[in-house]
């Protein structure tokens, strides 16, 4: 059932939003890229992807909020690059009565430009979906 209105809230935001051919008025890199995320983003039924900042420049902050169950340990793992140097990091939240987790976190200066795997978990159940640092 979950995964139906998934796909049913994906369609009416697709029809609501429409698709911009007109170059004239193109549809803005940042609505792009999100869009995108979350269209790519791993349906699972106990876990949705809300929102997410999916395009982030050196220097700005990032975000992703996720539903889940209420009370429910998530933990949110992604990679990126620097100094040639490819780091992990992993930051666990509580999800608050309504099951959302909101995390942030910033995108240091020097993070080599490219898309970014990030997956959140919580015991068997998992999304994935990516992040692009551009400079």
């Amino acid at each position: 059932m979950n995964k139906l209105l998934i796909i049913i809230t994906l369609l009416l935001t697709t029809a609501l939003t429409g698709c911009r051919t007109n170059s004239s008025n193109p549809v803005p890199q940042q609505e792009r890229y999100q869009r995108l995320s979350m269209e790519n983003a791993a349906i699972n039924d106990n876990i949705t992807l809300v929102n997410m900042k999916a395009s982030i420049r050196q220097g700005e902050s990032g975000n992703l909020t996720i539903r889940g169950k209420p009370g429910k340990v998530y933990t949110i793992a992604t990679t990126f690059r620097r100094e040639g140097k490819t780091f992990v990091t992993t930051i666990s939240s509580k999800a608050d009565s309504g099951g959302l987790v909101t995390w942030t976190w910033n995108v240091a200066p020097g993070t080599q430009p490219g898309s970014y795997p990030v997956t959140v978990k919580c015991g068997n159940d998992k999304l994935a979906t990516v992040y692009t640092v551009e400079e």
